[in-house]
């Protein structure tokens, strides 16, 4: 495994906001494989280095793990590894030469990948036990990659040609209640769910040219977003589900877009000569990371919300592309970040939410842990950590139900942490 500083990286982390680190897909060795970039020292790590191609690389929701789709031993299956390159495990075992896999999405606590292989969705379990085919039909069923779970868990959302044109559907994790929410004579498909799980948004060509559309998870009131003449695709929601990135060809070639919920104040983020495309939002809503080939051959940059602070994060003569931010929550210590040096609760994110939250806390040293939600009448709504834990940066989301699974009604609640002798509360505010 080899690590290259970057002397471009002293002057690009100098002017993008936030400092997420970065995996990317590389062709610099002659083949395709999963590189690592660190912002906070500075080094770009070959984590795959393997002699097959490994793309379609998506983080766990922690940010400890990566999954991704590799051919190194002949046919295209299901691999991990820990985010230094580190357990490189094969989790499917595909034999044909034409199988084809992608769609590849972690669960939102992590436990759980969703996938399809040649027309099927399934599901296994992070550490590859359980492989289930959820649609088993004889059709074409193909997810959104990294969007095919609700914010809950509970629910996938895919689009289907099991009826005469494709549709969008929506099933249970464990495969039953499979619901077509999308019937129409043209072709509906990638379907994500909003931040909140209320709605989903999906890519339409019933107008004849590809729209984007909105519409409640149970396929009422559907809304369509956007008017061009042109292509419109790839919708991301930022995360607290008020606006849309998207990518357009409105112009002649391939932009990044932002609009609001609703449609409307649509902005050409990128307006170069080049192509622009694949966005994604990085989870603090402050960064976007996308594909351009402005400068000749296809980068990875990354700019700011509004579209300023434009960089290109790899420059380099090979193709580069599939960015994706790693998620700040769990870091695993001594690779990319120091041990905390202080007790800190951090504000919860989002806030307000509906109905999924996470809360970031850091621990300078193992000790006993407990994190506690109340009631502003002071009564204990939900125990989320009662245990020992050790040392480093720590994430754990709740998802607006009580101890016993029960969803919780709207309003303020308190959130505390007793750790060895450090306790704090904070408030936070759930919506609905």
């Amino acid at each position: 495994m080899r690590n290259i500083s970057l002397l471009l990286l002293f002057t690009t982390a100098a002017i993008i906001t936030g400092d997420e680190n970065i995996a990317f897909i590389s062709e610099r060795d002659g083949n395709e494989e999963i590189y690592f970039l660190d912002f906070e020292t500075n080094s770009l790590t070959n984590l795959t280095n393997s002699t097959g191609n490994d793309c379609q690389l998506i983080f766990s929701p922690d940010g400890t793990l990566i999954a991704f789709r590799s051919d190194r031993d002949g046919v295209n299956n299901l691999y991990t590894m820990n985010i230094d390159g580190t357990n490189q495990t094969r989790l499917t075992y595909n034999t044909e030469e034409w199988e084809w896999l992608g769609s590849i999405s972690f669960s939102p606590n992590g436990t759980k990948i969703g996938y399809a292989s040649n027309g099927d969705i399934f599901i296994i379990n992070s550490d590859g036990t359980n492989n289930i085919n959820l649609t088993n039909s004889e059709e074409n069923d193909w997810g959104t990659f990294g969007h095919m779970f609700s914010p809950n868990g509970d629910k996938l959302t895919y689009h289907s040609t099991v009826s005469e044109n494709t549709d969008i559907y929506i099933m249970n994790i464990d495969g039953t209640e499979q619901t077509r929410l999308t019937t129409n004579e043209s072709s509906d498909r990638y379907s994500k769910f909003s931040p909140d799980g209320s709605k989903i948004v999906f890519t339409s060509m019933r107008n004849g040219n590809s729209d984007i559309y909105l519409m409640n998870i149970d396929g009422t009131d559907k809304l369509r977003l956007t008017y061009s003449d042109s292509s419109d695709h790839s919708p991301r929601f930022s995360p607290d589900g008020t606006k849309f990135v998207f990518q357009s060809n409105r112009d002649e070639n391939d932009e990044i877009y932002i609009m609001d919920i609703d449609g409307s104040n649509q902005l050409n983020l990128t307006s170069n000569s080049g192509n622009d495309k694949w966005p994604e939002i990085s989870q603090d809503g402050l960064q976007i990371i996308y594909l351009s080939d402005r400068d000749g051959n296809d980068e990875v940059y990354t700019m700011n919300i509004d579209g300023s602070n434009q960089t290109n994060i790899t420059s380099n003569p090979a193709i580069d592309w599939w960015g994706m931010f790693q998620p700040q929550t769990t870091v695993s210590i001594g690779y990319g970040k120091t041990m905390p040096e202080m007790y800190v609760l951090h504000q919860n994110y989002p806030n307000p939410f509906n109905p999924v939250t996470s809360f970031r806390y850091d621990l300078p040293e193992n000790t006993l842990v407990n994190i506690t939600i109340y009631d502003m009448m002071g009564r204990l709504v939900k125990t989320l950590i009662n245990g020992s834990q050790a040392a480093g940066y720590r994430t754990i989301q709740w998802n607006a139900t009580n101890n016993i699974g029960q969803p919780v009604s709207a309003g303020v609640y308190l959130y505390t942490i007793q750790a060895g002798e450090f306790r704090q509360t904070k408030k936070m505010v759930l919506l609905k």
